[in-house]
C-alpha cells in the first residue's frame, strides 16, 4: 500500500497553510521509508470521521488533537499485507499511547486473523500527496465552507467508570453493601461463604483465613492509590458446613453480621448470576441457633438494653431471646451512676441501644462496663438511634405490639420508657424476633423480678459473685462454687438467686427443707426420678423460644417434644402415695403436683401433636423426604399434603407406562431409568445404538460409551412431577409454620413447667454444693439481727485450697459485738475472713448449707453493702479517696436497722 492508496481512503488535510507550504518545498526524497518516517494529520473537529472509500463502516476519532502525530512505519522484518481478491478492506481504530499513536488490527471477515496495516511502498511522493491534499480541501471550502471553531478534546472520565469494570458477583457484593454499610456480610458462593473487600480484612483477621489481595473500599472515587492494581475486590473464604462455627467468633468481637444465600440452590448448573437474599442478620444478643455454644447458652445475661436519658431519670428495658424475659425501669441517679451499674451487674448486656442524647456521667458508666467485659472476652456492641417525637412513639405502639395489655400497660408508662420499649421492638423486628413481646407474662419491672433482696455493683465486684477480679472470668467465684445444674434454663435461674438474696424467712425455709429433703432422699424413687430427667434434659426454654420466634428446625422440633413427652410421663408415672411418703419438703410436693395439674388441665391436646411426626423422617435431616414426609396421617393438615403425594404417585405410574412403551421402541424388555448427575428418569443406550432411537429424543448427559436420553413423554411428566415436588415442598413449608403456631399456643404453660424443672435444677446443684464438704451444715435463722457461726470458713478458698484452711468462729449480735474491727499484718487473712462472713450471709439467705460446723445462727438482712479495696476510677475521673467516700456515703444513705456491711480499710 502506497501514500497514494492512503489519500484516496483518509481525508487528510495539512496542519496548516503556512506548514504546508513549507513541506511542499521539501524535496520528495525526505519521504523515504524508514522507522521515523510520520505525517501530520489535522483534524477539523472532535467529530471528524476517517472513512473507507469502498463502504466500510466510518470511525470516529476522538482522542487525537491536531498537534500529535500518527506513525504510519513498517515494524521490521514484517512484510506489507497483501489485499486479497474481492475482500472488503476494514477500518482500524486508532488509540493514543505516551508514546503516540498506534493502529490496532481488527479481524479479516473470512480469515478472522490480525494483521497490521502500515505506510508502506517508497513511490508515494510528498508532492502527489499534498497535491491531492490541497485540491480536496480547496473543493470542500467551495462546496461547504466551513467555519473555524475551536476544537473541543472530549472531557476525560473518572478512572472510576473508565477503567473500573466489575464481575456480576462483585456488583451484586456492592449493591447489597452499599445499603448496608453496618454489617458485615457473608455471601454465599456454591458451598462456600465469602467476605469481600473491606469485610473480608475484618474476618480475615478474627478467623486467622487467608486474605485474597483486592479492592477493599466500595468508594472508588476516593479508594487508596494501591488499590487501582486490581480489577476485582479481595476477599477470603469460610465451608458453608462452618459458617455458624466462624460466625460465633465474629459475634464476639460485637460485629452484626448479615447472611446472604443463594435463593435457589437448584440453579446451580445455570450459568447465570445468582439471586441472593438476606437470609438471618445476627448480632451476639440475637443469636439463637441451636448450633450454639453451651458457655453462651447459660449465661443468663445475653440481654440487650435499651436506653433513654432525662435530666432526671434514666430508663432502661432489657430483653434476653433465650429466656424470653423482658425487663423495664425507670429511676433517679446521682452523679455516681451507681443504681445503673447495679442494673448492669444484674442483667448483664452483651448490646446496648442507645436513644438519644447521653450525659457523660451515664456514657462513663457504660463505657466502664463495656471494658470490663471486654477484658473477659466478650466485646459489647453499641447502637445509638435519634430520639423522636411523643407522638410518633403513641402511633407506632398499637402497630408494634399486639397484647393489648402490653399497649394500656406503656400508655401509662413516661415517654422515655415508650421510647425505649419502642426502639427496642423495631430494632428486634430486623432481626425477626419481634415475638418476644408478645407474652406479657415475660414482662416484669426490675424490682420484681423476686422477691430478695438487690446487691449493688459494688458487694457484686468486691465479692468476685460472678467474675473474679483477675482475669473476669467464673473461676473462683460464688456462683462457679454453686453452679452444679444440669440444663441452661437451671443455670439462669441460679444466677437470679445468688444475685438476689431472699429476706422472707419463709420462703428461705422452703429452699433450705428442700435442698434437706433431697439430701436425705436422694435415692429415693422421686429424686431419682427427676434427677435422671435433669441430666439428659436439653435446654428446653431456648428451643420453647425458638418455636415462638419460628426459628426452629424440624428435627429440633421433635426432639423437644419427645422430650416434653418423656417429663410428662415420668411425671404423671408417679404415685400419689409414693410422693406424699418419699418427700418431707412441701415446696417439693407442691412443685410436682402444680406440674401434674398442668399436664391434666390444659395440656391434652398439647400431648397429641408428638404422635403426629414420622420419627424417621423428622430425625434424618439429610433425608430427601426430610420435609415432605415429616408428617404422617394424623396431623390436622395432612389433607393438603396427600393431595400432592397423590399427584405425584399418578406421575409415578405414567412413567411407570410410559417405560413400558419405551421398552418396546429401544426393543430391550428389562430396561429401566437411569439416574446420572441428578438427573432422573434416564433411558441408557450404547452410542452405537443411538442412531435406532427418535429423532425427538433428547439427550441429556452421557458418556464416551453411553448416551442417555428421554422421550418427549417422559420428559413432559419429569417437569410435571418436578412441578408437583416444589408444591409438596411448599405444602409441607406452610404445615410445619402452622404446626409451630399450634405448639405456640400452649407457651404459658410449657414455660411454667420448665420454671419448675428450673427451680429442681437450683435445688439439685445447691444440694450437690452442700456435699462437697464435711463442715458444710444447715444454719438456724432466728428473729434478732446476729451472726454466730462456729468454725466457719471461706467458700471459695476453701475449695481453691482445701488442705492448711484454718476455721474462724465470730459472734456479733445487736446486743453485743454490734461491730467488729479486724486488725492484724498484711497477709494474714483479713480481706479472705471478711469476704468469708458476707459471703456465708449471702449463701444462707438463699436458703444453701453454709460452710460452718452445726448450730450456727443468723439473723436475716435486708440490704448487703461492701466496700473492699483501695483504688481510684480513672475512667470515672475519681481519686482513691474520693472513689471511698462515694461509696461509705451511699452505704450510710441507704442504712436500716437490718444491714450488714462489710468496710475494709477505711
Amino acid at each position: 500500500m502506497s501514500q497514494q492508496l492512503l489519500s484516496k481512503y483518509f481525508k487528510v488535510k495539512s496542519s496548516s497553510p503556512k506548514k504546508l507550504k513549507e513541506e511542499q518545498q521539501k524535496p520528495a526524497e525526505n519521504f523515504n521509508h524508514d522507522s521515523n518516517s510520520s505525517m501530520t494529520i489535522d483534524l477539523i473537529s472532535d467529530d471528524d470521521i476517517i472513512q473507507s472509500r469502498t463502504g466500510a463502516e466510518p470511525l470516529s476519532i476522538s482522542q487525537i488533537s491536531s498537534s500529535e502525530t500518527v506513525d504510519f512505519s513498517m515494524p521490521q522484518n514484517q512484510s506489507s499485507p497483501k489485499k486479497e481478491k474481492g475482500k472488503k478492506l476494514e477500518i482500524f481504530k486508532f488509540q493514543m499511547k505516551e508514546s503516540g499513536v498506534t493502529s490496532k488490527v481488527g479481524e479479516c471477515n473470512d480469515m478472522k486473523q490480525k494483521r497490521t496495516i502500515s505506510q508502506a511502498n517508497d513511490d508515494t511522493t510528498n508532492a502527489g500527496l499534498q497535491s491531492k491534499t490541497r485540491s480536496s480541501s480547496r473543493k470542500r471550502q467551495q462546496t461547504n465552507p466551513v467555519k473555524n471553531k475551536p476544537i473541543t478534546k472530549p472531557k476525560p472520565k473518572s478512572k472510576s467508570k473508565s477503567k473500573l469494570k466489575l464481575t456480576p458477583l462483585d456488583e451484586q457484593f456492592v449493591n447489597l453493601k452499599r445499603d448496608n454499610l453496618d454489617k458485615i456480610l457473608a455471601i454465599q458462593v456454591g458451598y462456600k461463604y465469602k467476605f469481600f473487600g473491606q469485610d473480608a480484612v475484618v474476618a480475615s483477621s478474627i478467623l486467622n483465613i487467608m486474605f485474597i489481595p483486592g479492592k477493599k473500599s466500595i468508594d472508588f472515587d476516593n479508594a487508596p492509590a494501591e488499590e487501582r492494581n486490581y480489577d476485582k475486590f479481595g476477599y477470603c473464604t469460610i465451608p458453608d458446613n462452618r459458617l455458624h462455627v466462624h460466625l460465633k467468633r465474629l459475634l464476639h468481637r460485637g460485629l452484626k453480621v448479615g447472611i446472604v444465600d443463594q435463593i435457589d440452590p437448584l440453579s446451580l448448573k445455570s450459568s447465570k448470576l445468582f439471586k441472593r437474599q438476606f437470609s438471618h442478620v445476627y448480632t451476639l444478643s440475637t443469636y439463637i441457633e441451636d448450633t450454639i455454644a453451651d458457655e453462651l447458652n447459660k449465661r443468663s445475661g445475653n440481654f440487650i438494653v435499651s436506653l433513654k436519658e432525662t435530666e432526671s431519670k434514666i430508663a432502661i428495658v432489657a430483653v434476653n431471646i433465650y429466656s424470653g424475659e423482658v425487663i423495664y425501669d425507670e429511676f433517679e441517679d446521682d452523679f455516681t451512676r451507681n443504681q445503673l451499674d447495679t442494673r448492669l451487674e444484674h442483667l448483664d448486656p452483651i448490646e446496648f441501644l442507645l436513644i438519644g442524647e447521653l450525659s457523660k456521667d451515664t456514657e462513663r458508666s457504660i463505657s466502664n462496663f463495656s471494658k470490663l467485659n471486654t477484658a473477659s472476652g466478650c466485646v459489647i456492641r453499641t447502637e445509638k438511634r435519634d430520639y423522636k417525637l411523643v407522638s410518633d412513639y403513641l402511633d407506632s405502639m398499637t402497630m408494634l405490639f399486639e397484647d393489648d395489655r402490653l399497649v394500656v400497660m406503656l400508655s401509662e408508662q413516661s415517654p422515655s420508657l415508650q421510647a425505649c420499649f419502642c426502639e427496642l421492638a423495631n430494632y428486634m423486628n430486623e432481626f425477626s424476633l419481634g415475638g418476644v413481646f408478645q407474652v406479657f407474662d415475660n414482662i416484669k419491672h426490675f424490682s420484681k423480678l423476686s422477691l430478695g433482696m438487690v446487691l449493688n455493683s459494688d458487694t457484686l465486684r468486691s465479692l468476685e459473685i460472678f467474675k473474679n477480679l483477675t482475669n473476669g472470668t467464673e473461676q473462683g467465684t460464688l456462683f462457679w462454687l454453686l453452679d452444679h445444674t444440669n440444663t441452661g434454663f437451671g443455670s439462669r435461674l441460679l444466677k437470679q438467686w445468688i444475685a438476689r438474696p431472699l429476706m422472707d424467712r419463709e420462703e428461705i425455709m422452703k429452699r433450705t427443707d428442700a435442698i434437706e429433703s433431697i439430701i436425705s432422699n436422694q435415692k429415693g424413687l422421686v429424686i431419682e426420678r427427676l434427677t435422671r430427667i435433669m441430666q439428659s434434659c436439653p435446654d428446653l426454654e431456648i428451643w420453647l423460644n425458638r418455636i415462638h420466634y419460628q426459628r426452629a428446625k424440624r428435627k429440633e422440633v421433635y426432639l423437644f417434644l419427645k422430650k416434653i413427652e418423656e417429663i410428662f410421663a415420668s411425671i404423671m408415672g408417679l404415685r400419689e402415695d409414693v410422693i406424699n411418703d418419699t418427700l418431707d419438703s412441701h415446696y417439693l410436693k407442691d412443685m410436682i403436683w402444680s406440674t401434674r395439674n398442668l399436664i391434666q388441665d390444659q395440656l391434652k391436646e398439647f400431648r397429641e401433636f408428638f404422635p403426629m411426626i414420622y420419627s424417621p423422617a423428622a430425625i434424618d435431616e439429610k433425608s430427601e423426604n426430610h420435609a415432605s414426609s415429616y408428617f404422617n396421617k394424623k396431623f390436622f393438615g395432612y389433607d393438603k399434603i396427600q393431595e400432592r403425594v397423590d399427584e405425584i404417585d399418578d406421575l409415578e405410574n405414567k412413567l411407570k407406562e410410559e417405560l413400558i412403551e419405551i421398552r418396546k421402541i429401544i426393543r430391550k424388555p428389562h430396561s429401566s431409568y437411569v439416574t446420572k448427575s441428578n438427573e432422573p428418569y434416564l433411558i441408557e443406550v450404547k452410542n452405537t445404538e443411538v442412531k435406532r432411537l427418535p429423532k425427538d429424543w433428547t439427550k441429556i448427559n452421557g458418556t464416551a460409551n453411553v448416551a442417555r436420553f428421554r422421550s418427549p413423554k417422559t420428559e413432559k411428566l419429569y417437569q410435571e412431577m418436578q412441578l408437583q415436588q416444589k408444591l409438596l415442598n411448599v405444602a409441607a413449608d406452610d404445615a410445619f409454620k402452622q404446626f409451630l403456631l399450634k405448639i405456640d399456643d400452649f407457651y404459658s404453660p410449657i414455660h411454667k413447667i420448665i420454671r419448675n424443672f428450673a427451680i429442681f435444677d437450683c435445688l439439685l446443684s445447691l444440694a450437690v454444693a452442700s456435699l462437697m464438704n464435711d463442715n458444710y451444715s444447715k444454719p438456724i435463722f432466728v428473729d434478732q439481727q446476729q451472726i454466730h457461726l462456729i468454725n466457719s470458713s471461706n467458700p471459695v478458698v476453701q475449695l481453691l485450697k482445701p488442705t492448711g484452711y484454718v476455721s474462724n468462729t465470730i459472734d456479733m449480735s445487736m446486743e453485743e459485738g454490734r461491730i467488729a474491727i479486724i486488725t492484724g499484718p498484711n497477709m494474714g487473712g483479713k480481706s479472705s475472713f471478711m469476704r468469708q462472713v458476707a459471703l456465708i450471709v449471702i449463701m444462707a439467705q438463699m436458703g444453701c448449707y453454709i460452710p460452718a460446723s452445726r448450730g450456727s445462727k443468723l439473723g436475716i438482712f435486708d440490704s448487703i453493702f461492701v466496700r473492699m479495696g483501695a483504688h481510684d476510677d480513672i475512667i470515672k475521673s475519681q481519686s482513691t479517696f474520693q472513689v471511698e467516700m462515694n461509696e461509705c456515703s451511699l452505704i450510710l444513705d441507704q442504712c436500716t436497722s437490718k444491714l450488714f456491711a462489710d468496710w475494709w480499710r477505711f
